[in-house]
Order: structure tokens, then C-alpha cells, then sequence
């Protein structure tokens, strides 16, 4: 495999970040060769919706370690609702807690973007992965 290079490519950053009209940050890296490049890198921006798909990668690779199934049912308590004025259909359908199982959390936070299924499947994982994020973060 020819390495990929990241020469040039902050500059690309530079000419299409104005057009976001709002503040933009990227960094990426080439696992194999550990070359990387940043723009705006030292500064902090929220993860909105970032966290659910490695949340629910997590919950996958427990699942084919046989440590949870995919119809293993958790239960989802109103503490677990992300914040009012937050999108959230098992909130809004299910205002008093549910339990869903692993499969059906999955598909809420993943294909629904549901903040609520993400605190869901942390509980189901367990992992300081989940622990590190802030409450109600969405």
C-alpha cells in the first residue's frame, strides 16, 4: 500500500472551512504511518451526535464477544432522557422509561440519532468508554 500523504491538505481545510460560515475543526491521522494534520486542532467543539456511532461500535464488539445480545433488554429510566428540547423519540414515546433490547437501542441511537439510546446502551456496555461522557450530552 503506497503511503498516503497529508501534505496540502490543511490548506484545502483553509479555503473550504469559510464556506461552514461558523467555526470549523478537523484532524486526521494515517493509523499506519502515525502522519497527521489539523485545522483549528487545539480548539474544542462539541461532539453532538459524534459519540453515538463509536458508543454503539462498542456495544457491537461486546456483542460478538458473546458479553451482551442483541436481544438482552435494558432499561431505559427517565434519568436516562437527554435534556428537553433534545431529540428523542424514546423519550417522547415512552415518557415514563421503557425497556428496549440491545438491537432495538442500537437502531434508535444509530439510525434516529437518539441521545436517550446512547445513555441506554452504556448501560448495557458497562465501559469507562460511556462513563467519560457528560449527562444528557447529545
Amino acid at each position: 500500500m503506497a503511503p498516503f500523504l497529508l501534505t496540502g491538505l490543511r490548506g484545502e481545510f483553509e479555503k473550504i472551512a469559510p464556506d461552514a460560515k461558523g467555526r470549523v475543526g478537523v484532524a486526521a491521522m494515517v493509523l499506519e504511518s502515525g502522519e497527521s494534520v489539523e485545522f483549528n486542532g487545539s480548539e474544542r467543539f462539541p461532539m453532538h451526535s459524534v459519540y453515538k456511532l463509536p458508543i454503539a461500535m462498542v456495544v457491537l464488539r461486546l456483542v460478538d464477544r458473546e458479553a451482551l445480545k442483541l436481544d438482552q433488554t435494558v432499561k431505559i429510566e427517565e434519568s436516562d432522557f437527554v435534556s428537553d428540547g433534545m431529540y428523542s423519540p424514546i423519550r417522547d414515546k415512552y415518557p415514563n422509561g421503557v425497556q428496549l433490547t440491545v438491537a432495538e437501542l442500537l437502531r434508535y441511537a444509530v439510525s434516529e440519532s437518539d441521545g436517550s439510546a446512547s445513555a441506554g446502551e452504556c448501560h448495557s456496555a458497562e465501559t469507562m468508554y460511556c462513563s467519560s461522557f457528560p449527562s444528557g450530552m447529545a
